[in-house]
């Protein structure tokens, strides 16, 4: 008996480890800053422009869904000081 079985990717993983999450979890203030500080961090360990891409697009929907559902200002400046903080760290790694 042979067992074929597909690869687990880094596209994939991210996916899975954030999706359900972020879902759930769109109008928790607490949580999406969490969410947007761990993929900060996992970015620091990325190795490759699609590694860093799928993190990118994690943390642009976690951006809009915070948009859509948390209404106070200062929770939505919060978030948004926690994209840039993703954004600068995908970069960083890039050219750092």
């Amino acid at each position: 008996m042979r067992v074929i079985v597909e690869g687990v990717t880094f596209e994939r993983l991210v996916d899975a480890a954030f999706n359900q999450i972020r879902q759930y979890s769109k109008s928790d203030v607490a949580v999406t800053i969490r969410l947007l500080e761990a993929i900060a961090c996992i970015a620091t360990y990325t190795r490759n422009f699609k590694q860093r891409e799928a993190l990118r697009r994690q943390a642009e929907m976690i951006l809009n869904s915070s948009r859509e559902q948390i209404s106070h200002e200062q929770d939505q400046k919060d978030v948004q000081e926690r994209y840039h903080q993703v954004i600068k760290a995908l970069k960083q790694n890039l050219f750092g």
